[in-house]
């Protein structure tokens, strides 16, 4: 089963970047975890989102829509990766990087495994981060959608070994910790992210999100 998935994970991908409108035709199709898979099932995309899911009796392809045909395949919601770092130099100056380089590079990392959506657990620059987001919600770079926890923040001395000599940024006070936290959900943050046991130590580790 795992070929024919990534066989239709890679079709529809290329697919949808070519064409807006389409349909997949004929797939068993997992629309939830929860609810039984849909045998010979239509999934029908306009503009880029899928507008409705049923099987074949319910879900009528409008003519001269272009169909891809999913038989003997199976076509799942898009997974979700819970963590993620967008820190590595390839990275830097997201918002001048041209846009084919960054499809190129969250196609190679997330979408053509499957994923659609990507939770980012810390970032040493928000703002590069945020410019990255922006530039997929806005459809300019085409990637999943992207959550983050912002910068994290540490206990005094907290901040892990293997980010030396980069210190993180410590709260010693809970106004402090207020004062913190609504400046990164103020920022775009979508969680906080507290290092509450941070790696300090070769051999330590623990963090809490």
């Amino acid at each position: 089963m795992k070929t024919y998935l990534l066989a239709l994970f890679s079709c529809f991908f290329l697919t949808a970047r070519a064409q807006s409108d389409l349909a997949v035709v004929g797939a068993r199709v997992y629309p939830s975890p929860g609810t039984p898979p849909i045998e010979h099932g239509v999934v029908l995309i306009k503009n880029g989102k899928i507008v409705a899911v049923g099987d074949q009796q319910q879900v009528k392809v409008p003519a001269n829509l272009r169909v891809i045909d999913g038989k003997g395949l199976v076509l799942l919601a898009g997974f979700w990766n819970s963590h993620v770092h967008f820190m590595s130099p390839v990275w830097e100056h997201a918002d001048s990087l041209p846009a084919a380089q960054l499809t190129a590079q969250l196609t190679e990392m997330l979408t053509s495994h499957g994923f659609t959506h990507a939770f980012d657990l810390a970032t040493l620059n928000f703002r590069n981060l945020r410019a990255l987001r922006d530039r997929v919600r806005s459809g300019e770079v085409d990637g999943p959608a992207i959550l983050s926890a912002g910068e994290p923040f540490v206990p005094p001395n907290g901040s892990p070994f293997y980010v030396r000599p980069i210190k993180l940024p410590e709260i010693s006070t809970p106004e402090d910790a207020v004062a913190y936290v609504k400046k990164q959900l103020d920022a775009g943050a979508d969680a906080i992210k507290i290092w509450s046991a941070s790696p300090i130590g070769d051999n330590n580790s623990g963090d809490a999100d």
